[in-house]
């Protein structure tokens, strides 16, 4: 038989008699050929690395080898503890990261031709091999365990994936194959593939298989997902089994197109994907909401996995230059979604949970499908633009290479609108005749919204264009075809702001209020909103009479005893900003979200990813705060008053208002209300001037009269004060508001002298300084006044000094040796006050009991290793923190000093010294050096930099005691978890084989303090807890590893004489 014969009928017969030869498949698989991807599959326990700064896409992680063998100083980036059995590391991935980007054990190779090493005599044997295998996969006749052992070898998993493309009843031969296996991108387009369901692949059995067993779902779904022309040229049998895909529960599919929709190369081919899979997520949709099932569309469009596939530029350039159905189908799914969803706000529901239920669906719906930045930004991407750029371009969504898009004409973008406009006239038409509820949570604007961005992307008038648009509809005029689309959007705007302003049924309210909580807890859930009233206002601009009448006819039939809605719509019109994907627009929309913490495993909960990058994030919230310094977690003060744009606060203005207020502690007006400024949509002169200042002053009545809050006034004063009509007239509710507004006004008309250059370089100066100095922390240290001293429990006086304070037994590092000692809280109480004291009444400090200065023996112990600690620390130079918590232990010798009477030779004469010093004491006996130069480094504390070489430094370590591995995975049994570094020698040990008696002591040096990896503290007992001098970029301290990168702070003298004092912190029993 020859191979043309052998190849038209073994996939017949392979699946009735599957056969292969396992010790061949083996030869193969051994062959020394370095895999690309590192494809570690997490386990629960393990530490898995997220570099923000490497790429955007929050879902490509790295394991812990990987990243240390990767360069990542200065990037933003942090470490997650998994919970569960799931993901692998991206590390070598060409579709996760750019070669730049991969570890040194999985650098960017030719994988051009994985058979290059091969005969075609051997390429034809493994290629039968490997058919043998596949059938023995779908008939169950394999091991699990045969199979793994194969899925590591990039010659077996290529071959397998030629085979499972390959049809029954090909023309190509096997024979052709097996000649242009070299030739992978010709085998990909040409070749391989095959999308005719009649003579299915076994990939396509695989699609349309309900129930797979284990083998299926390992083969389809684990290893040949990790294979790069598996995935490009899967693309296109997936496209025709899309609709079955979705229907079928069947893991191993589900998780394959996961992994294909995210190809680049395989999307740049494309193939008519993109419109096979928009016709089946629309069926499915249209099946299922007619049966009111949405569970069962919501499982469905899981398995497309969000539409990821659409971060990717290569699919926008296919969409937008070949696609004929995709768009058109988005437009008719908003279309039934406003359908499907909408409610009447004063219709008392009789159920009320229907009104949140009916709004998160909604919301989840639009979210899977169409929360992402859509076509923004790459309406100029050329269709010869160069592939391989393309396919990086959505590693880094805000440095999109110029080259890109650089397409001048855009014809073939009025193509894509026409097919959207036809799309949303035939489902038009559907709504009209339906008795449609007037309010939709988030709006049908995506024909709108296209035509605006590519207008604005080619700076050509929305006229011109709706005029080529149009032609593909003969019985529509321009006029009617403008009501059609702006007319539902200025419905929708009217009654969203009708619940916004909490207008609705009162019994509705508390159910329309909850729902609207989503927009503001997550204010990119708003984004189709802005972007609504965007559209409007720039169609206003170029059709003024048609879209005021619109406005004013949809105002005056429903909402004409609201006129603070009125006011509300035309100043979000007026003043607006373009809702766009960059740090300027976040900036606006961040000021009111509030951030528990600063870091950014905080920002990534927060969910910003679908529109904008944790990295962008990060840096605007830097914008937005000032951070003043402090030896505790750095004070982190809102700085960004004046970028309030009170038109994207609507319905929390006054909140909002309120909290910048309190935060500034006196009244607060945005900036933007008083100044006039010409940076708007310049849509206020299309309206009736009287109109519009008798509508203002409506409102501003209706304020005085507390019918409405502070924010709606201020919309009516910004109206009136940007189209010049007087308020001078007018007495406010509330003074601050008159005052401020008479004066802003009035200094905006005056001159302002300007600084010469000599002034202006001294207050920059002054303003840099006092934003850099550090904030002295409070001692917590209350030494008496000499001539009264107070009992803190009965706050009596306490006569002839006979007074206790509490105390506990401490470990004390002095000279760099270690004493049994004690650590005081100098609060003083009498001895009977103090019976069986277990804590400091005033400070909370906890105790083992009181103490006295009869105990002269205590008290000279004490004595010596305060002299210790102050002569070893007074040769240096220490920064202004040091010295200051220096100062404080000469304070408390001195009131040591004061009480000893014993008869110590050394302390007696040196109590002389201190009695003829008297109050200089404590100014002098330290000399401050205040010196130009570094600052000497006092400790002999080995302590990474940051939390990056912690990760690092630890791996490959061993414990000194057991010589087991050290790692901060918790997969690991619990006695190996938690490793410890020693601060006298740097060697590694876990807690259990170091820690005795709650004391930890170094198996190596017997140092008695350690550095606890997972928690960052100097550890040495859990009553002597330090926190480690790590803070995050945002400057606080957070006592994990993880969630955010922790840099060593230059204070470091500071936290070593914390170490030698004792000090502790308070600190979760977990820890």
């Amino acid at each position: 038989m020859d191979a043309n014969q052998h190849m038209n009928t073994l996939m017949q017969n392979s699946l009735l008699n599957p056969k292969y030869d396992d010790k061949i498949l083996i030869k193969y698989a051994q062959l020394p050929i370095d895999k690309c991807l590192c494809a570690y599959n997490f386990k629960k326990g393990d530490v898995q690395f997220k570099c923000m700064t490497c790429t955007d896409n929050a879902a490509v992680v790295y394991c812990h080898s990987c990243f240390m063998q990767s360069n990542h100083d200065g990037h933003l980036w942090h470490a997650i503890m998994k919970r569960e059995d799931t993901g692998q590391c991206d590390c070598g991935n060409s579709i996760a990261f750019k070669p730049t980007s991969f570890c040194s054990e999985h650098p960017a190779k030719d994988n051009s031709d994985p058979f290059k090493d091969l005969l075609n005599e051997e390429v034809t044997e493994l290629l039968l091999n490997c058919f043998g295998l596949v059938a023995s996969v779908h008939q169950n006749l394999c091991t699990q365990e045969f199979l793994y052992s194969l899925e590591g070898s990039e010659i077996i998993v290529n071959a397998l994936s030629v085979v499972v493309l390959l049809s029954g009843e090909l023309d190509i031969t096997l024979q052709n194959v097996v000649d242009n296996i070299h030739n992978f991108s010709f085998l990909i387009r040409e070749c391989v593939l095959y999308d005719a369901k009649e003579q299915k692949s076994f990939f396509g059995i695989m699609c349309q298989t309900k129930n797979p067993n284990k083998l299926l779902n390992q083969l389809y779904g684990e290893i040949l997902p990790c294979c790069l022309y598996f995935k490009t040229a899967a693309i296109r049998q997936v496209g025709p089994y899309a609709y079955h895909i979705l229907q079928n529960e069947n893991y191993g599919i589900a998780n394959n197109l996961e992994q294909t929709l995210y190809e680049p190369l395989g999307m740049y081919h494309n193939w008519e994907f993109c419109d096979m899979i928009s016709d089946a997520i629309f069926s499915c949709f249209k099946e299922d909401i007619a049966f009111n099932n949405s569970a069962a569309f919501r499982i469905k469009i899981s398995r497309a996995s969000s539409l990821n596939f659409l971060s990717c530029l290569t699919t926008w350039r296919s969409i937008l230059f070949k696609s004929k159905k995709y768009l058109a189908n988005c437009v008719k799914i908003q279309q039934i979604l406003i359908q499907q969803y909408s409610l009447n706000p004063n219709e008392q529901v009789v159920w009320s949970q229907d009104i949140v239920n009916k709004f998160a669906r909604h919301l989840y719906f639009y979210n899977a499908l169409f929360a992402n930045r859509s076509w923004q930004g790459y309406l100029k991407i050329g269709e010869t633009a160069d592939v391989k750029l393309l396919s990086e371009a959505h590693m880094k969504i805000n440095c999109v290479d110029a080259s890109l898009q650089q397409q001048e004409t855009y014809d073939h973008l009025i193509e894509q609108a026409k097919y959207m406009l036809q799309a949303y006239l035939e489902t038009f038409v559907d709504l009209d005749l339906l008795d449609q509820k007037p309010l939709q949570s988030i709006p049908s604007i995506y024909i709108q919204q296209f035509i605006v961005d590519v207008a604005i992307e080619y700076q050509v008038s929305i006229k011109s264009l709706i005029l080529q648009i149009i032609t593909c509809i003969s019985d529509l005029n321009e006029e009617k075809i403008i009501q059609m689309l702006i007319e539902p959007v200025v419905r929708q705007n009217f009654w969203y702001l009708y619940v916004e302003n909490n207008l609705m049924h009162k019994q509705n309210a508390i159910d329309f209020g909850r729902f609207m909580n989503y927009f503001e807890q997550d204010i990119c859930n708003k984004i189709p909103q802005f972007n609504s009233y965007f559209v409007v206002s720039k169609f206003l601009q170029e059709y003024p009479l048609i879209i005021h009448d619109i406005i004013l006819d949809v105002y005056t039939n429903n909402f004409q005893n609201h006129p603070i809605l009125f006011v509300d719509y035309i100043s979000i019109l007026n003043f607006i900003p373009r809702p766009q994907f960059n740090k300027q627009f976040l900036s606006k929309i961040l000021i009111n979200q509030e951030f528990k913490e600063f870091t950014l495993y905080a920002i990534f909960e927060k969910q910003f990813s679908n529109y904008y990058t944790s990295e962008d994030v990060y840096k605007v919230l830097q914008q937005l705060y000032k951070i003043s310094p402090s030896l505790e977690s750095d004070t982190i003060v809102f700085k960004g008053f004046d970028l309030l744009e009170p038109v994207l606060f609507i319905g929390v203005i006054d909140s909002v208002l309120q909290n910048f207020t309190e935060k500034q502690n006196k009244f607060f007006v945005p900036e933007c209300v008083y100044n006039i400024t010409k940076d708007t949509n310049d849509i206020l002169k299309h309206f009736d001037q009287q109109y519009l200042q008798n509508i203002c002053d409506t409102v501003i009545q209706q304020y005085n009269n507390q019918e409405t809050g502070l924010g709606q006034c201020l919309m009516a004063v910004r109206i009136m004060i940007q189209q010049n009509f007087s308020i001078s007239h007018y007495s406010f509710r509330q003074p601050e508001l008159g005052q401020l507004l008479q004066h802003e006004l009035q200094s905006s008309q005056a001159s302002k002298p300007a600084l010469n250059p000599k002034e202006r370089f001294q207050k920059l100066k002054q303003q840099k300084q006092q934003e850099s100095t550090l904030m002295d922390q409070e001692i917590v240290v209350n030494i008496e006044e000499k001539q009264q001293i107070i009992c803190e429990t009965c706050h009596q006086k306490i006569e002839n000094n006979d007074f206790v304070m509490p105390y506990r037994r401490i470990k004390v590092k002095s000279d760099l040796t270690m004493h049994d000692g004690v650590q005081v809280c100098y609060h003083h109480y009498h001895k009977q006050c103090a019976t069986d004291m277990e804590k400091c009444d005033l400070c909370g400090f906890e105790c083992d009991g009181v103490m006295s200065f009869d105990d002269e023996q205590v008290i000279a112990e004490q004595i010596h290793i305060q002299l210790s600690l102050i002569n070893y620390f007074s040769r240096f130079s220490l920064s202004t923190a040091a010295n200051r918590r220096l100062q404080n232990e000469v304070q408390k010798l001195q009131l040591f000093l004061e009480h000893y009477n014993g008869n110590d030779v050394d302390i007696v004469s040196f109590k002389q010294i201190y009695l003829q010093m008297g109050d200089r004491f404590v100014s002098d006996f330290v000399s401050f050096r205040q010196k130009s130069v570094e600052i000497v480094q006092t400790v002999d504390l080995h302590l990474p930099k940051s939390s990056y070489y912690i990760f690092k430094a630890v791996i490959n370590q061993h414990c000194t005691k057991c010589s087991q591995e050290c790692t901060l995975s918790q997969h690991v049994p619990p006695q190996y978890q938690n490793p410890l570094m020693c601060l006298g020698c740097g060697t590694y040990s876990h807690f259990n084989c170091s820690v005795s008696d709650n004391e930890y002591s170094c198996p190596a040096c017997n140092y008695p303090y350690c550095l606890s990896l997972r928690t960052l503290t100097l550890f040495h007992s859990p009553s002597q807890i330090i926190k480690a001098p790590y803070k995050t970029k945002f400057g606080q301290y957070i006592l994990d590893i993880f969630e955010d990168e922790n840099i060593l702070q230059t204070d470091v003298d500071y936290f070593y004489i914390s170490l030698c004092c004792g000090d502790t912190i308070q600190c979760d029993p977990a820890i």
